[in-house]
């Protein structure tokens, strides 16, 4: 009941319901909202609006990214794209720090330009000024907006905010399944204390996923790494003989993690490891379990509250407790 008091006085995310995709559109004045008004008020009034006219007659050029200002590491691919009405694109170069730096290349699948930045070769905490400029077969040219990438190859942490789960379930909340069944979330005394997931998963699927939140979290908002351990029972698990993907690593494991609000997916696919690879423990109650520790890193944002946890399984069928131990938040030094 004090867990549903807390929630009902800092209600999770803005208000919304959770944006589970990640494809939310707000009438917030961005430029997809203004592009999306201009074509609603074409087809509802012949008489288009002037500001309609505006957005919908003119040439626009994006940066998709980065669409905001992000620490990057590695190769960074840079993504931008023109819509040119009544003309044709010539060429388009990335300007780093105003300077003409590299041609952009165009990919018809995605229908953008692109390049592969390489951060190795740049002085870690480097901050340069990305933007995209195009240049048109009428000898215009048009520039995007321009974003700031911080360079962070190597990066050290230290440990924020724990749990052990050692005698208590940490506010932990279902959030429900996807194509499988989350039964209950209790504290378990197992192995010095754990968060103990009852679960269904039929195992017939490639996404079986599992949802459990922590909101509000204090400290999300200064984290830029998680790690956290999970357990399956392996005589509970077992492995489709029908379906498969092996260039998945399935029938596996899948897990990642959700920040709110705006259900921030990270750390999709990065993780996957193949049931039959799976390292295999015994734990105190005599049973041995496939186990898993992950460690996810990301990008600090100052608006996150709080995060949900997704173990996600696919081709892998199993009814009975998912456990996940060891949740652990780290800052970036």
């Amino acid at each position: 009941a004090s867990n549903d008091k807390e929630l009902a006085d800092n209600p999770p995310g803005d208000g919304i319901y959770d944006d589970y995709d990640g494809f939310r559109i707000r009438n917030d004045g961005s430029p997809v909202s203004a592009l999306l008004k201009a074509y609603a008020d074409r087809f509802a009034d012949p008489a288009v609006s002037e500001s309609a006219k505006d957005v919908l007659s003119s040439t626009r050029v994006t940066l998709l990214d980065p669409s905001k200002d992000r620490d990057v590491k590695g190769f960074y691919r840079v993504r931008a794209r023109a819509v040119p009405v009544g003309k044709k694109v010539k060429d388009a170069w990335l300007h780093i720090d105003g300077k003409k730096s590299n041609l952009l290349q165009f990919n018809r699948e995605q229908n953008v330009y692109r390049f592969n930045l390489d951060t190795n070769v740049i002085e870690d905490g480097s901050r340069l000024a990305l933007k995209a400029v195009f240049t048109f077969d009428d000898g215009t040219s048009m520039e995007t907006d321009e974003h700031i990438v911080t360079v962070a190859n190597t990066v050290s942490y230290s440990e924020l905010l724990s749990y052990d789960f050692a005698d208590s379930d940490n506010g932990a909340v279902s959030l429900g399944a996807y194509q499988a069944d989350l039964k209950s979330i209790k504290h378990s005394k197992l192995n010095g204390g754990m968060l103990a997931v009852e679960a269904e998963l039929p195992g017939i699927n490639e996404w079986e996923e599992l949802k459990v939140k922590f909101v509000p979290l204090a400290g999300a908002a200064d984290s830029a790494k998680i790690a956290f351990t999970v357990y399956l029972r392996k005589d509970l698990a077992k492995a489709s003989e029908t379906k498969s993907k092996p260039e998945d690593k399935l029938p596996g494991f899948q897990h990642y993690v959700a920040f709110e609000p705006g259900w921030v997916k990270t750390g999709i696919r990065e993780n996957n490891l193949a049931l039959a690879d799976a390292e295999v423990v015994k734990l105190d109650d005599g049973n041995e379990y496939y186990k898993q520790t992950l460690e996810i890193e990301y990008f600090q944002n100052p608006s996150y509250i709080g995060v949900c946890i997704c173990p996600t399984f696919g081709y892998v069928s199993y009814k009975g407790p998912v456990y996940i131990d060891d949740v652990v938040f780290f800052k970036k030094d």
